[in-house]
Order: structure tokens, then C-alpha cells, then sequence
């Protein structure tokens, strides 16, 4: 039934991990650029730069995944 990769799950699911701080910390746009951030390093310094993985966009995606969830469920 669930035809999601875990990798990318695991991808999504840190990144909702670190929004919450983040925002509360920075604020709800500059924590999302964070987030942006952070998950754009992981995949360029981490998996491509240092060859501790394999570099993916979907990767990113899903990273990036929690920052529109954060703005939709923000403006209800």
C-alpha cells in the first residue's frame, strides 16, 4: 500500500522533526529557508561532496516536504 521509499520518508520525517524548533526559534519564513538549507547541504556536502550517500532530488523534496504543510496548516 505505501509505494514511498523509506529513505524519503526518513527525509520528511526529520525534517518535521526540525522544523518545529526552528520556526519557534526564527520564525516561520526563516526557519523554513533553514530547513531549505539544511536539507540542500545534506544532500550536496553530505551525499555528494563526502560520498556518504547517494544524491537525489526526490531527497530534497521530501526534506522540503514540511515547509508548504507548515504554511497550509499555519493559515487555517
Amino acid at each position: 500500500m505505501n509505494n514511498i521509499d523509506k529513505d524519503k520518508l526518513l527525509h520528511f520525517f526529520w525534517s518535521m522533526l526540525l522544523i518545529i524548533p526552528l520556526i519557534f526559534a526564527l520564525g516561520g519564513v526563516v526557519g523554513s529557508i533553514a530547513i531549505a538549507i539544511i536539507a540542500f547541504a545534506k544532500e550536496v556536502i553530505w551525499d555528494k561532496l563526502m560520498g556518504k550517500g547517494n544524491m537525489e532530488f526526490l531527497d530534497f523534496v521530501y526534506g522540503c516536504l514540511p515547509i508548504p504543510i507548515y504554511f497550509i496548516l499555519h493559515s487555517i
